[in-house]
């Protein structure tokens, strides 16, 4: 039957390439730039609108937050020593991971929707800092600058 309908209704019906179901072209969003398919229509995504690809999707970006937090909460600050062990009122978002070198690829904060491997391997090119001192070797390096 799905493969009827992608026959007869070529431009009605496309298979998302995720759950592989064919579905109706209005459950595949428009592509945010303007390009158009060959019949001067925009170009819709391949993937579909699937609740239950966006309830995996957000499981997943919750599980990497939360994998990124379980290492945060055994860090130190490597200037002043922040840490759980140290201060009772901790808060892991204190915490903050400097590129000291210039070979940053992207922010760690940013990194939510990536895979966990690369999150480690972008940690392991940073410092951590605390809030605090953070700021001031950030200050510190832009009045060097001047």
């Amino acid at each position: 039957m799905e493969n009827l309908l992608l026959r007869l209704y070529p431009t009605a019906f496309r298979r998302c390439k995720v759950c592989e179901k064919v579905r109706s072209i209005e459950n595949f969003s428009i592509s945010r730039h303007d390009m158009m398919d060959s019949k001067g229509n925009k170009y819709r995504r391949h993937e579909c609108k699937d609740d239950e690809l966006k309830r995996k999707t957000v499981e997943r970006i919750e599980r990497t937050i939360g994998r990124r937090e379980a290492i945060k909460s055994d860090l130190a600050c490597t200037t002043c020593g922040y840490s759980k062990k140290t201060h009772p009122s901790f808060s892991i978002n204190a915490l903050q991971f400097h590129h000291h070198k210039n070979n940053k690829s992207h922010n760690v904060a940013d990194m939510w929707n990536m895979p966990f491997d690369r999150i480690v391997k972008e940690i392991g090119k940073t410092k951590v800092l605390c809030v605090r001192c953070h700021a001031e070797i950030t200050v510190n390096k832009k009045e060097k600058t001047k």
